[in-house]
């Protein structure tokens, strides 16, 4: 049989799931001398340390009473700020804020010794034990979420992989059907907006539409509302610029509403002026779902308030 010649537009939604790379300073690893050429670290794969003089002493670290360096480096994907280099139960550092991140060893006639090269009281450190590497926190990878578009054709017969994939990653299309495929296409899909919240507080429907914060009720006729009532002699509807509603919360002192949720939510005071002793119960009337509009056409009396989740 004959294929049909069919130029099929595929569209991979990728929608991004990290953000960019945070520049605020922070302790990358911390570096242990543990041996002449070993060491230990906090954060693995962060850093790489060298120097120049096989001299170790326990606590007393490297370089103890020796000419020598050591050199601390950036691997692939870090970058150095900061390296503060101590030695075990003394209170003076040293700081290094500007590359080659190294500090030196030199002899000093008068205290007759090795001592660090630049440290403001020579004779309080004579060797490096520890080293705490800052710099800002690595990039994290962009990834992306992979699927076909609405309505591609043979949707069963197409094969993504992989379906979560980092930003530069190969991605492989596979189509097993009988169409030909003349182009695919990728396109980036920016990710779906959180909900929108919307609340009218003692509400005064005196006006017929009435719109407030981009919602908007509309009553069939005059008798449909009336100051913060509903009634059933005709039908309320919502609409909103923003999006679709998914939840509607309604607070009342009196309402039943068919396919809506009722619980308890707290009390009021009708009159605290003239009869402070006087609380009345309130309810919240729940709706759920994912409509553009949504109408109500119930007695519904006393609203103090109406909130709108919209997506």
């Amino acid at each position: 049989m004959r294929k049909n010649k069919l130029l099929l537009l595929l569209a991979l939604l990728m929608t991004a799931a990290t953000g960019a790379m945070a520049q605020t300073e922070t302790l990358l690893t911390t570096i242990t001398a543990t041996g002449k050429d070993t060491y230990s670290e906090t954060t693995p794969g962060v850093v790489t340390v060298t120097h120049d003089n096989d001299d170790f002493f326990g606590e007393y670290g490297w370089l103890w009473w020796h000419a020598g360096s050591i050199t601390v480096e950036a691997k692939e994907g870090y970058t150095i700020t900061k390296c503060v280099f101590r030695q075990a139960e003394k209170s003076t550092t040293v700081t290094i804020s500007t590359a080659p991140f190294k500090v030196n060893f030199i002899y000093d006639e008068d205290a007759d010794k090795y001592l660090c090269e630049g440290t403001p009281t020579w004779d309080d450190i004579d060797g490096f034990s520890t080293i705490e590497v800052y710099g800002p926190a690595p990039a994290t990878a962009t990834t992306y979420s992979v699927t076909l578009a609405e309505g591609t054709e043979d949707f069963d017969k197409w094969t993504i992989s992989p379906t979560e994939a980092a930003e530069g990653e190969t991605v492989t299309v596979t189509y097993s059907g009988e169409k030909k495929v003349k182009s695919v296409k990728a396109v980036k899909k920016a990710p779906a907006p959180g909900p929108v919240t919307v609340t009218w507080n003692s509400p005064n429907f005196n006006s017929n539409p009435y719109t407030q914060d981009g919602v908007t009720l509309t009553s069939s006729n005059g008798k449909a509302t009336s100051g913060s009532n509903f009634y059933d002699y005709g039908a309320n509807t919502f609409t909103t610029t923003l999006g679709k509603f998914t939840k509607i919360e309604i607070v009342c002192t009196y309402g039943d509403i068919d396919g809506w949720t009722k619980e308890t939510a707290g009390q009021y005071q009708p009159y605290p002026d003239f009869d402070p002793d006087e609380w009345e119960d309130l309810y919240k009337l729940t709706w759920t779902g994912d409509a553009e509009s949504v109408t109500i056409q119930k007695d519904v009396y006393g609203i103090q308030s109406i909130t709108f989740t919209i997506q």
